[in-house]
């Protein structure tokens, strides 16, 4: 889960997580939620408990992206990626932190594993390495030119960091790892 906070101090939550009831209370003193959003078709099963605790908030389902509200782009800006079967995801550029927000598109798995755990990870080319695994190249990308259109709009993006659901923050570089990484799998950007 992350959350996100606009100049007017609204709380967007991105892959709402259930949590307890006194980390709900530390939550609602960051900020009124105003949002709520289930970022792809396989994150966002807690979202329903998030919309009975902040019933004010507004649901954004997963491919919502296109509809996402003007007056919070100068803020968040939202992209839904094109070019992916059976997923529909949509990453978040957070301006001020200059972070992009993103669920499956690309793993940092750094985590030391041993075993079949291990192995599995190498197969899926996740361990200890940033990037998309192979399960989203070879299962989700539909076409390869519509989501290089989708790439070249996130490196449009003014980002260093990038925040994603599976392993550590990547803290600076993001563009760069990005191009690095997607082009280790043969997609490369269109720019």
């Amino acid at each position: 889960m992350t959350i996100l906070r606009t100049s007017a101090k609204e709380l967007i939550i991105h892959n709402p997580i259930r949590l307890d009831d006194h980390a709900y209370s530390q939550l609602e003193t960051l900020g009124f939620v105003g949002h709520i959003i289930a970022p792809n078709t396989f994150h966002g099963s807690d979202a329903p408990f998030y919309q009975k605790r902040f019933p004010l908030a507004r649901f954004h389902p997963p491919g919502s992206g296109a509809q996402w509200p003007t007056s919070l782009r100068k803020d968040v800006d939202a992209l839904p990626l094109n070019g992916l079967r059976m997923m529909k995801e949509t990453v978040f550029f957070h301006r001020v932190s200059k972070t992009l927000v993103v669920t499956d598109l690309v793993f940092n798995m750094q985590i030391k594993l041993r075993g079949f755990d291990k192995t599995l990870y190498e197969m899926n080319k996740i361990y200890q390495r940033f990037g998309p695994s192979r399960l989203f190249r070879y299962g989700f990308i539909a076409d390869k030119v519509a989501f290089g259109r989708s790439l070249d709009k996130i490196l449009r993006w003014d980002f260093e960091r990038v925040i994603m659901n599976h392993g550590t923050i990547l803290e600076r570089d993001g563009p760069k790892m990005l191009i690095q990484s997607f082009g280790e799998m043969g997609i490369k950007p269109l720019l």
